[in-house]
């Protein structure tokens, strides 16, 4: 299955991705709060409605926030092992880089996979409940 220096690479990413995800996540809501807030002001919605939009968007920006979030957990990840000597020591010791790339990139598939996942299938059906919601508000 995973090697334990699969495992090792893959512990040196998560944390990175997991911490810029819920920050760009972050960002990003917090201009979706902004667009809802003039909603609010403008339209005098109820706030269970616009809780409701809210969630009805929080697909699309996860698409949005995935992809940042693994590019910064791969610069981060490798910059560490390269800062510390690590992947000279991994490529001194007979490891090819095409080895010690191979969890990097099954992490991007598996994410990209995920992305795509949300894009193709659950951002598409909860848009829709937006407009139909805002149609009806």
């Amino acid at each position: 299955m995973f090697s334990s220096l699969d495992r090792y690479i893959l512990r040196e990413m998560i944390s990175p991705f997991l911490v810029a995800l819920v920050v760009f996540f972050i960002f990003i809501v917090m201009e979706l709060l902004l667009l809802m807030s003039t909603y609010s002001f403008n339209q005098n919605i109820a706030w269970d409605d616009l809780f409701r939009m809210m969630a009805y968007r929080l697909p699309e920006l996860l698409v949005q926030a995935l992809p940042l979030a693994v590019l910064f957990a791969v610069l981060l990840g490798l910059g560490r092992l390269n800062g510390d000597l690590e992947l000279m020591a991994l490529q001194t010791s007979g490891i090819s880089l095409r080895r010690i790339l191979y969890p990097v990139m099954l992490f991007g598939m598996v994410v990209g996979m995920l992305t795509f996942v949300f894009y193709d299938y659950v951002a598409p059906w909860t848009m829709e409940q937006f407009h139909r919601l805002q149609r009806q508000i």
